[in-house]
């Protein structure tokens, strides 16, 4: 499996969850169920008190891909941003010392 494959799985994932996860939350429900059956209508308790409280968070906290979209690309300015200062700050610290300009070759 590639990496954009298994990116494209998380993403469906994200908007779909399978597994035990999702037999989990089915089998909250039945749990619901049968306990509100059994008590006062004052006494019953929502299906969220019923789910195991492992893993990841249930599909209605989990971010969209466009919001996941959104933070990797802010994430990724952030980065360039960061290495562009510690460029601009290498250049000033030489030219400071009296140093040639770094040219391409000298940086990779």
């Amino acid at each position: 499996m590639t990496a954009r494959q298994f990116r494209e799985w998380e993403q469906y994932f994200q908007l779909e969850p399978f597994g035990d996860e999702r037999e989990d939350v089915r089998n909250a429900g039945v749990r619901e169920m049968v306990y509100n059956v059994a008590v006062k209508a004052k006494d019953r308790k929502p299906l969220i008190d019923f789910l195991l409280k492992i893993g990841r968070p249930l599909r209605a906290d989990r971010k969209t891909p466009e919001q996941v979209k959104v933070e990797e690309q802010a994430s990724m300015a952030i980065f360039i941003s960061a290495q562009q200062n510690a460029l601009m700050q290498v250049e000033e610290e030489r030219r400071a010392r009296g140093e040639e300009p770094l040219r391409i070759k000298d940086v990779t």
